[in-house]
Order: C-alpha cells, then sequence, then structure tokens
C-alpha cells in the first residue's frame, strides 16, 4: 500500500498524508455506513421511551397493561378496556415517538383502513381507533394469544396433513384479503399466529397495498436497501422493486409452506448476507422439499409425512421467479393442496395416463385391494386352462406391450417434449417435427381406443395438438386449415364419447366446449360462416352450462366471456354491430366484475384485450370512431403490457400487432388520408421477422398479407397510386403462396379477390383501365362461387358489388358506356340487398344513393356519345 501511494500521489507530501490520514481513521472506526438505516437504533432517531413508559396510560376507553413488541412503524401493547362498560384486552398500536413523517403517518393510516375494511375470522380484526393526545394515531386491534405458526405446528408435533389444513385456512384469509383488493406484502410465520383453539390469525398489515389506490411513494421511490419487506419471504419481483401483484403473496406464501414441511428456509446460503439471500431469490431455483428432508432427517421431521410428488411440485409451482408462472390465485393454490389431500390430480403435476390412475388406487386402496384378491382367486382358477394357451398368451402379452410402448411414446412427444416449445417463438419447425412423429402412433392406437375413456382422453388432446400445429386458429401453424379441421374432428368424436361415458364429468364437458371452441373459430376464419355459428352457439351453451354449475370459478367465467367475444366477431364483420355490440357488452360485463376481486390476473388482462378489439369494431360499423379509437388504445397498452411480460410467448408479441393493427383499419374506414398510411406501415415489421423466422408459419404469413394489403389501402388513401400497387402486388404474392398449400380456403381466394381490388383502384387512377378491368374480373371470378356456396355472408356480396362499381368506372373511361351500365347495375342489385337486410355500414347507408348517381352519369354520356 505505502509503495501504491508513493506512486499514486506524484510527490504530493500534502496529498499523500491526507490519504494516509483517512487510511488510519477507518482503521480505527468501527462502522460508519455499512448497516441499513433501519438498524439504526430508535433511540437515535428520537430519545425512546422505556419500555413500560405507557403503562396505565389511557387511549380511550383503553388503558396500557405493557408492551408486547416493536416493529417498523411502531410498538403494539397489551390494554385493557376500562371505561366499566365490558372488560376486553386488545391490541394497541402506537406509531413510535421520532417516526411520525408524512410518509409513516401514510403508511399507519393506510394499515388502519385496510383492517377496517376486513372481516374474516381468520384475520386479526380491528376494534376501535383515534389520536393521542400529543397528535399521534393509534389503533385498537383484537389480541391474539398465539404462538407464530411454524413454531406452534413443532411444538404440537403436527404431522404434514394438520399443516396442510392450518395452512389452507391462512389461503383462505389471503384469498379473501385479495377479493377486497388488498395484498399483505409481508407473509411470514411471526404474522401469522395460532391461537389455543388451533385457528390462526392474520396480523399486520403495515406494508400492504390497497389494490384500488395508486403505489405509495414511500415503498415504490425508497433508497436501495430500504424496500419494506421481509428478505427472507419476499418474492423476486420484491427484490428488484418492480410491480406487486397477488402473485406477490403467492410466493411468500410458497416459502411458508416449504418451512411448515421441511422446517428449512428454501435457500442455501453460504454467508448469510442480504445481497446473497437476494442473489439466491432472484437467480437461485430452491431445493425441492423432499430433498431437503432427506438431506435433514432428524427425529422431528422423519414423522411428517413424505412430501416427494405433489407437494414438492406445488411448493415450487408457488415458488416460481416469474409471477406470471405461479398459480393464478391464492385460491389455486389452496385448492391444490385439497386436492393432493383428497388424492385427486393436482394443476402443478402433469395429467397424465400414470399419474391419474396411482391417484384413483391411493384413493380406493380397500377396494383395489378387493378387486387384486378376486383378480387373484380368478387367475388362480384359471390356471389349468391358460397353461394350454401359452403360445396365444404370449402374442398378446407382445401386442399389449407393444401398444403401451406407442402409447408411451405419443404420450412423451405430446405431453413431455412438445409443451417445453409450444410458446416459443421460432419453433415452429420443432412442433412440426415433433406432431408429426407423435401423429403416426395416433391413429394406430385409435382403433382400439373403444370402451377406455382414459386413452379416448389422451388421443383427444393428442389431435388437438396436431391440428393445432397443421391449421386450426389456436397458434402458430402451418396455414393447411382443412387438415387442422379433420383431426379438431377425430378429438371432436372421442371428447363427446369420453363425456357420454360420465355426463357429470366437468373437466371432460370443459374439454369438449374448448374443442369445439377452436373449430368454431377456425371455420370462421376459413369462411365458413354457417358452421362457424353453429359451432359457437354449441360451445357457448356448453360453458354457461359449466358456470352454472361452478359460479364461484373465475377461469370459467373467463372463458365464457371469451367465448361471446370470438362469437361477436361473426356479426361485427357482417355489419350487424347491434347483436356484435350485446355480446361484447356481456362479455365485458363478466370481465369487469371478475376483476374486481382479481385486478392482476393476466387471463383476464388477454380477455379484456380481446373484447376491447371486438368492441372498437362494433363502434367503428356504427359510425362511432373516436369511440373504437379509444378501445382499441387501451387494448394496445393491455397488449403491450402483456408482452412486456412475457417476450417469448408468440401469442402475446402477437397480440400487440394485432391491435395496432386494427387501429390501421379503423384510420382507413375513417378516410383519414394523412394518419393512415404511417399507422399501417409499422405492422409490417412483426410479420416479416417471423415469416423470415419461420418460412412455413400460415399465421404469420397471412398476418404480413394483411398488414401489405392495409399499407396499399392507406397509401391509396393519401393518394399514392404507385406505393398502392406496390404494397397490393407484396400482399397478393405472400397470400398466394399461402392459399397454394391450401387450395381449398375460402378465406385465402377472397383476400386474393380484395387484394385485387386495391390494385385496380390505383391501376384506374394511373390510366391503366385495361390492367384494372383484368384485376377486376379475376376478382369476381373468385368471389362467384364463395357467394353461392355461401350467400348468407354479406362480406364477401359487399366485395362484389365494390368490384362490379369500379369496372362500371374503367369501362366509362374506356368510353364503353353500356358496360359501365351494366356492371353499375349489377352494384346497384347488391347494394339495394344489403341495404334491405341491414347489412350496411354506417358509413356506406349513402352507397345506394351514389351507385344511382354514377349510373345517371354513364347513361349521359352514352347519350352524348
Amino acid at each position: 500500500r505505502a509503495a501504491f501511494l508513493d506512486r499514486e500521489c506524484y510527490g504530493d507530501d500534502a496529498v499523500r498524508r491526507e490519504v494516509q490520514s483517512l487510511i488510519d481513521s477507518d482503521a480505527q472506526a468501527t462502522s460508519f455506513i455499512e448497516d441499513p438505516a433501519s438498524a439504526i437504533p430508535a433511540d437515535l432517531l428520537g430519545k425512546a421511551e422505556p419500555e413500560a413508559s405507557l403503562a396505565g396510560r389511557h387511549f380511550g376507553p383503553y388503558e396500557i397493561v405493557r408492551e408486547l413488541g416493536r416493529g417498523g412503524l411502531g410498538a403494539v401493547y397489551l390494554a385493557i378496556r376500562s371505561d366499566g362498560e365490558y372488560r376486553k384486552e386488545v391490541a394497541v398500536k402506537v406509531i413510535r415517538r421520532g417516526l411520525d413523517t408524512e410518509d409513516i403517518l401514510r403508511r399507519f393510516r393506510n394499515e388502519r383502513q385496510i383492517l377496517a375494511q376486513l372481516d374474516h375470522p381468520n384475520i386479526a380484526g380491528l376494534v376501535d381507533g383515534g389520536t393521542t393526545d400529543d397528535g399521534l394515531p393509534f389503533f385498537v386491534m383484537e389480541y391474539v394469544k398465539g404462538e407464530p405458526l411454524t413454531t406452534y405446528c413443532d411444538t404440537h408435533r403436527l404431522d404434514t396433513n394438520h399443516r396442510l389444513e392450518l395452512f389452507r385456512k391462512v389461503c383462505g384469509a389471503v384469498t379473501y384479503a385479495h377479493q377486497n383488493l388488498v395484498i399483505h406484502r409481508d407473509l411470514k410465520p411471526s404474522n401469522i399466529l395460532v391461537a389455543a383453539d388451533g385457528e390462526p390469525k392474520l396480523l399486520d398489515f403495515g406494508i400492504a397495498k390497497l389494490l384500488t389506490a395508486d403505489d405509495e411513494p414511500m415503498l415504490t421511490q425508497t433508497a436501495p436497501g430500504l424496500r419494506v419487506m421481509t428478505p427472507e419471504y419476499a418474492s423476486p419481483e420484491q427484490i428488484k422493486g418492480e410491480r406487486i401483484t397477488t402473485a406477490t403473496d403467492v410466493y411468500s406464501l410458497g416459502v411458508l409452506l416449504y418451512e411448515l414441511l421441511t422446517g428449512q428456509k428454501p435457500y442455501k446460503l453460504k454467508t448469510c448476507t442480504a445481497d446473497e439471500l437476494s442473489r439466491a431469490i432472484v437467480e437461485q431455483e430452491p431445493e425441492r422439499p423432499s430433498t431437503a428432508l432427506a438431506a435433514d432427517r432428524d427425529s422431528k421431521i422423519e414423522k411428517w409425512k413424505s412430501v416427494t410428488g405433489d407437494l414438492d411440485n406445488i411448493v415450487l409451482m408457488a415458488m416460481r421467479k416469474e409471477p406470471h408462472r405461479r398459480y393464478a390465485s391464492v385460491g389455486a393454490l389452496a385448492d391444490d393442496i385439497r386436492r393432493h389431500q383428497e388424492g385427486l390430480p393436482v394443476s402443478a403435476r402433469a395429467n397424465t395416463f400414470s399419474y391419474r390412475t396411482g391417484k384413483f388406487v391411493r384413493r380406493h386402496r380397500a377396494a383395489v385391494a378387493a378387486a387384486a384378491l378376486i383378480l387373484l382367486a380368478l387367475v388362480g382358477g384359471l390356471i389349468a386352462t391358460l397353461w394350454q394357451a401359452g403360445v396365444a398368451r404370449t402374442e398378446r402379452a407382445r401386442a399389449e406391450k407393444r401398444f403401451n410402448d406407442v402409447r408411451k411414446l405419443a404420450n412423451s412427444n405430446l405431453f413431455e417434449v412438445y409443451p417445453e416449445v409450444e410458446n416459443l417463438q421460432g419453433s415452429l419447425k420443432a412442433r412440426e417435427a415433433i406432431l408429426r412423429n407423435a401423429q403416426a402412433y395416433l391413429d394406430s392406437l385409435a382403433n382400439e381406443s373403444a370402451g377406455d375413456v382414459d386413452l379416448q382422453a389422451e388421443l383427444a388432446t393428442a389431435y388437438e395438438k396436431v391440428g393445432d400445429v397443421q391449421g386450426a386458429l389456436n397458434n402458430s401453424n402451418l396455414g393447411n386449415v382443412q387438415a387442422g379441421l379433420n383431426s379438431y374432428t377425430k378429438a371432436q368424436r372421442l371428447r363427446e364419447a369420453v363425456l357420454a361415458d360420465d355426463p357429470a364429468d366437468v373437466k371432460a364437458k370443459e374439454r369438449l366446449a374448448n374443442n369445439i371452441y377452436i373449430t368454431a373459430r377456425t371455420l370462421w376464419n376459413n369462411s365458413q360462416t354457417k358452421e362457424a355459428e353453429a359451432a359457437f352457439q354449441q360451445s357457448i351453451a356448453l360453458q354457461r352450462q359449466l358456470v352454472a354449475a361452478s359460479p364461484e370459478s373465475v377461469q370459467g367465467k373467463n372463458r365464457l366471456a371469451t367465448l361471446l367475444i370470438d362469437y361477436a366477431a361473426i356479426p361485427a364483420f357482417n355489419f350487424q354491430a347491434a347483436k356484435a355490440g350485446e355480446l361484447i357488452d356481456e362479455a365485458l360485463q363478466i370481465i369487469a366484475q371478475l376483476r374486481q376481486a382479481n385486478p392482476g390476473d393476466v387471463e383476464l388482462k388477454k380477455t379484456r384485450a380481446r373484447g376491447l378489439r371486438l368492441l372498437s369494431k362494433a363502434k367503428t360499423g356504427l359510425g362511432d370512431h373516436a369511440g373504437g379509437l379509444a378501445a382499441l388504445h387501451e387494448a394496445h397498452g393491455l397488449a403491450e403490457e402483456l408482452a412486456r411480460e412475457a417476450p417469448q410467448d408468440f401469442r402475446l408479441q402477437r397480440g400487440v400487432w394485432l391491435t395496432e393493427t386494427l387501429i390501421c383499419e379503423l384510420l382507413i374506414d375513417k378516410g383519414d388520408a394523412v394518419e393512415t398510411a404511417p399507422a399501417c406501415l409499422k405492422t409490417i415489421a412483426f410479420p416479416e421477422a417471423a415469416l423470415a423466422r419461420e418460412p412455413e408459419n400460415g399465421v404469420v404469413a397471412y398476418d404480413l398479407a394483411t398488414s401489405h394489403f392495409n399499407t396499399s389501402r392507406g397509401f391509396r388513401l393519401a393518394g399514392d397510386p404507385a406505393q398502392t400497387i406496390t404494397h397490393a402486388q407484396r400482399a397478393i404474392e405472400v397470400m398466394s403462396a399461402l392459399s397454394a398449400k391450401s387450395p381449398a380456403n375460402k378465406e385465402h381466394q377472397r383476400n386474393l379477390a380484395i387484394y385485387r381490388t386495391e390494385l385496380a383502384r390505383a391501376r384506374i387512377k394511373l390510366g391503366q383501365t385495361q390492367e384494372a378491368l383484368v384485376a377486376l374480373h379475376e376478382l369476381q371470378a373468385i368471389l362467384r362461387p364463395i357467394i353461392e356456396a355461401d350467400p348468407a355472408d354479406s362480406t364477401y356480396r359487399y366485395d362484389l358489388g365494390i368490384a362490379h362499381r369500379l369496372a362500371a368506372e374503367a369501362y366509362h373511361k374506356q368510353g364503353e358506356s353500356a358496360k359501365a351500365v351494366e356492371q353499375i347495375d349489377s352494384a346497384m342489385a347488391i347494394a339495394a340487398k344489403l341495404r334491405d337486410e341491414n347489412a350496411l355500414r354506417a358509413s356506406d347507408k349513402a352507397l345506394p344513393a351514389e351507385l344511382a348517381q354514377e349510373k345517371a352519369a354513364y347513361q349521359s354520356a352514352a347519350v352524348a356519345r
């Protein structure tokens, strides 16, 4: 060090002496800023009062007896009611003198407000409140005589099942708080006392957050190291200072459950410093509880039931680093524990055949044992006969082994390997290979599935996954829509057979409803409107039955809202805005009610964004462009928030693109010549990049064609026919390649027709009328068979009417007035029928009159010639 100082001070003795004096001073000092401010003794912040200094004082009708403890905000005292009305022991909490800053007072009042709105048997309730003579607020709480949760369990040597029962009661209290829009944020054993009667009580909402209010500045803008939390039970997002949601309490409960089951903390630390603990919480995966037990088998733990399997998975799912990958709610965590206790499958574990079978055996040990004894007796009685059929039996055994091997291989591909890549961007090729291999086994199993309900259910799920990748509208896919529909139809028949076997099977009904829902969306996307509408109605009817049977199910109601929104797309895109609005209003009302109790729920955010997107379509159909744009801006905010939380989830990233595309299309409908082209241009980048990564991805190819088509329309509004042609031709190029893979896809054909509309408009603008007419005649040839197959769909008839109108204009400019009149007559006939059916958008109400004026002009020109 001396040599270093000589060198770095460059011979300046004054500097050398000053630096040396600082080093000497540091060597003599004990500490200065090493400890956090929260650890500084209270008497340094303001003279602390002796522990018993408040004994005998009266706070309202309550007389202080003694101090019970001190916390971050203040001290808690035992008090009794002393006004003669009745005698009752209570706990009185008062802010510590010296900490009565405005921020502390705000937090203290926040805790009092939270307690005032919570009334639950497992939450210590608020009894009274007020202000001391010297201006400090206090509140009076229920006094709980009890032990911290972990201490109580150890003292009473509770087994695993009793610990889980207590934990579920705690979950019930936390769920109640969440339903009242309160996140606790400091769940730990010392804040959960168990009374002598065995009932837990949740305490200390001092750092809780009201979901309806903005974050307190003190909690979101603190200095590093001073975030208010208990580090051992804090979630990764608390450590990192990120947004706090109900998932934060789920994590803390996971840590608490880990400790209840193992007697240990989840992270193995070497130095036990705050920095090491923070890094562990954010980066280190906790050891499985069963592994921790195996490493520490003392006399107490050996009496506990093994936690291998379900409990391992439940704890680790609650403690996942990413909030969106934890249990969706504390109620879901508690429900999984209940299902484990009852021997039922849990959501934290893959629902495989072998897993369900094991659960069944454990639930029905006596019955299975009796059946086994009967089977043994039968086997014993048949041995004399069966030995004669040894060769046949060997062959059957080989066949059965092969069957089970095939089943195991298909399940491994579909339910273990496939989920690891299902939602990853750029994974289409990998998913195609997995499913191509798995599909080879499915058909060989399907013919043998009659009567085997479990196998039928597995096969249905497998066919659905295959359908997803082939072309069903559920994810990025290969664009083979008909193949996807065929796979979903196979799955539907299997699902119907499973439900017929047990009509009371709720899960079977849910899966059937979801199957029909995906089929409905795919049919709608394939321009099979009638079939899509029938499928939507069938799926909605099943979902209403499920909601009626489980009215408290958030997932069930959210699913119903999603179905209503997607069904509303049919009338919305067929200019039946009123009908679409009714369906969307019902859906958004459902979601609004659910979000009051679950404001951070990711799935509810997705559904609301979806509903807002379609609401904008309905509002635009009624001519309310401002209302439609407002709905889309809110949807865009939700979509971006969801995409940030899951940057690798293709569907969420695409949700941002979809919302921006709808903004672009609304501006087109509005006729905004300035804003439209820039808004549409920005939608090209996402699908273009996605298609470069996955050239076979039919979804992003469709999206890219849509973006170019919309951009061509934007440039048409801006008066730039050259750019209109460029983007229309690119849209035709992409869609043509997609259509070649699936020639029967009506939607692809219809798009190719519509893209030619923009080409024709631009060609007419440039005086290239012959080229325009070629495009328009191709367009009409494409649309006519589609309309004949589905005459009720007003969208395609409207498109054909526009094609006739443009052809009339082109013929007129060529001087062929008779042909112009012929084409305009066809356009007028279509417009009149749409008007009579009330199938014209608000912006097109004047279309019949405009066409009549154009006809008169063409007739006048013919006479003049």
